[in-house]
C-alpha cells in the first residue's frame, strides 16, 4: 500500500469552549502554517461537528472555501471535530466520535468504554501535566492507570511542556518571549512508562497541542500566551496514511485514525525544522518491511533498523528504554540482536543548544511465541 506523510495538530480548542478564536479563523491559520490536518477538541461538546464544520478546505485569496475532496486544491485542510472529555482530573480524547456528550460524568473506565463502544478512538491526554499553584493553573493528570482499552497516549503536547518552565516570574517572562525555545520535549517519565507498555505490546503514541490562545488584558496592551498562529506551528504529528486527497471527509478521518492508531507517525517539533520526509522502518534480508508502530517476529531477522532525516543531526536509539546507540547523522543503519522495542529520539542545535525535534512510535520485534 503507498502511504503518503501528512503533518498535523492534535488537540485544539475554538470559542466552542474555552478557546478564544472562532472556527473559521483557526482553519485560516492552520492553512497558512501548512497543516494537512487538524483535530479541533473542544471541551464536553461536539457542538462544531453538529454545525458541520468536519470537512477538506483550502484559501482562494485569503479567504477559506469548503472543498468535497482533498485533490480539488493543492493546499488543504482537513478538519476533524473530536472531544475532549473534561472531569477534574484524567483527560479524554474522544476522537472519531459522535456521542454522547456528557462522559465528563463518568470513571475513565467508563469513558474509555463508552467511547470504544461508538467506535471512537481514545487518546489519554497530557498525562503527566503537574500544573502551577503559583499561576493558578490546576493539575489535569492522568491518574488511573488501571484502566483499559485506551487506544493511543499524549507523548508530548506544548501546553504541558510549556507550563513546566513557569517557576518564577523570570522563567514566566522568558517563557512569554521565547515559549518554543523553552520545550523541553517529552518527559523522562512519560517515556519510561511509554517504554515499559511497549515491554507488554504495542503502545502508540502521539503529540498535542491543547492550546486554547488565551489573552490576558494589561494596563496599556493585551497579550495573548502562545498565540495560535505560533502554537499552530510547533509539535506536529506526522502520520503515514493511505493517501486521503481522493477521499471525503468521512473517509479521510477513519483512514488517519487507523493510522494513529497502528502507529505509524513520528512527533516533531516542526517551529524551526520541517522534519517531513523523514524515514524509519526495518528490514530482513528476504524482503520484508516493517513501518513504524509495527511488530514482528525477530525469529524472521536478521532485522535492520534504519532512519533517514531531512537533516543530520544527534540520533539517539533507545531499545526497552535503554539507550544504544548516539550518534550526529543523517541516515542510521543498525542491526538488531536481540528482541525489543525499538525507537529513535532526534535532537537538533539551536543556536548551540541541542533542542529536542522528532520521537518515533516503535519498532516492535519480539520472540515468534509473544506475536500478538
Amino acid at each position: 500500500m503507498e502511504l503518503r506523510e501528512y503533518s498535523g495538530v492534535i488537540h485544539l480548542h475554538s470559542d466552542y469552549s474555552d478557546g478564544h478564536l472562532g472556527v473559521e479563523e483557526i482553519i485560516r491559520l492552520s492553512l497558512e502554517a501548512g497543516l494537512d490536518y487538524l483535530f479541533l477538541t473542544d471541551h464536553d461538546t461536539l457542538a462544531a461537528r453538529r454545525d458541520g464544520w468536519d470537512g477538506w478546505y483550502t484559501l482562494d485569496d485569503g479567504r477559506i472555501r469548503r472543498l468535497e475532496r482533498g485533490a480539488e486544491a493543492g493546499r488543504r485542510l482537513l478538519l476533524l471535530v473530536g472531544d475532549e472529555v473534561t472531569p477534574d482530573r484524567n483527560h479524554y480524547l474522544a476522537l472519531g466520535y459522535e456521542g454522547p456528550e456528557e462522559l465528563f460524568k463518568l470513571a475513565p473506565q467508563r469513558v474509555i468504554d463508552r467511547v470504544a463502544a461508538a467506535g471512537g478512538v481514545g487518546v489519554i491526554a497530557h498525562p503527566d501535566h503537574r500544573g502551577n499553584e503559583r499561576f493558578g493553573i490546576g493539575c489535569y493528570a492522568w491518574d488511573d492507570w488501571s484502566v483499559r482499552g485506551f487506544d493511543l497516549v499524549d507523548l508530548w503536547d506544548l501546553m504541558t511542556d510549556w507550563q513546566d518552565h513557569l517557576r518564577g516570574l523570570a522563567s514566566a517572562l522568558r517563557a512569554v518571549i521565547s515559549p518554543v525555545w523553552v520545550l523541553k520535549g517529552p518527559k523522562r517519565r512519560s517515556l519510561r512508562r511509554w517504554d515499559e507498555r511497549l515491554r507488554a505490546g504495542p503502545a502508540p503514541v502521539v503529540g498535542c497541542n491543547d492550546n486554547h490562545g488565551r489573552p490576558y488584558n494589561l494596563l496599556l496592551f493585551t497579550l495573548t500566551l502562545l498565540p495560535y498562529p505560533l502554537a499552530l506551528r510547533t509539535i506536529h504529528t506526522h502520520v503515514l496514511c493511505e493517501p486521503l486527497e481522493e477521499l471525503d471527509w468521512r473517509r479521510a478521518e477513519a483512514a488517519l485514525l487507523e493510522a494513529l492508531v497502528a502507529g505509524r507517525s513520528f512527533i516533531a517539533q516542526d517551529y524551526w525544522w520541517d522534519a517531513r520526509g523523514l524515514s524509519c522502518w526495518a528490514e530482513n534480508p528476504t524482503g520484508g518491511r516493517l513501518d513504524l508502530g509495527g511488530t514482528a517476529s525477530f525469529e524472521d531477522g536478521p532485522w535492520t533498523l534504519r532512519l533517514e532525516l531531512p537533516a543530520a543531526a544527534r540520533v539517539d536509539l533507545v531499545g526497552d528504554g535503554e539507550l544504544l546507540l548516539r550518534r550526529r547523522t543523517r541516515c542510521v543503519t543498525f542491526t538488531v540482536v536481540q528482541p525489543g522495542a525499538y525507537r529513535f529520539e532526534v535532537w537538533r542545535r539551536r543556536f548551540g543548544v541541542p533542542k529536542p525535534w522528532v520521537f518515533t512510535n516503535a519498532l516492535r520485534l519480539v520472540p515468534r511465541d509473544k506475536m500478538q
